[in-house]
């Protein structure tokens, strides 16, 4: 007779996944591991990956989709895309790109409105509204 071992699907989640997956994309970039892509501001380059970008932003996701924006200049060297922000200044970008691989958003008074309006222009609705609660709950009332 033949043995037949029939296995029940078991749901399991392993506790801190996400974080340790977010820590080591984190760390790849830093260390410029397995980037794809490379974010030129105020002529400064960051590497980073397009999946990070994308997951997070439509203004990436299409970028990467169609290849081509209006306000960003695109060029592509050995498998890795040079993407120029120009209309991006790096006060606010730097936040911006922590944030995407770390969860953690840096807000200062001198910077959250631009970090609201950038996060506006590459589309990322969690630091919009981020900032936006961030204005709001720190207005100073008569």
């Amino acid at each position: 007779m033949e043995s037949s071992i029939y296995l029940k699907s078991v749901p399991l989640h392993v506790e801190g996944h996400e974080n340790k997956l977010l820590k080591a994309l984190h760390d790849q970039r830093r260390d410029g591991q397995l980037c794809d892509v490379s974010l030129v501001v105020e002529n400064e380059s960051f590497p980073a990956h397009k999946a990070v970008l994308a997951s997070h932003s439509l203004y990436f996701q299409a970028l990467f989709d169609q290849g081509k924006d209006s306000d960003a200049a695109v060029s592509k060297v050995c498998n890795v895309t040079t993407i120029h922000l120009s209309s991006i200044s790096l006060n606010t970008f730097i936040p911006i790109l922590h944030f995407l691989y770390t969860s953690k958003l840096h807000l200062f008074a001198e910077n959250v409105r631009d970090v609201a309006k950038t996060g506006q222009k590459l589309q990322i609705d969690s630091i919009v509204q981020a900032c936006e609660r961030v204005m709001r709950e720190n207005i100073a009332l008569p």
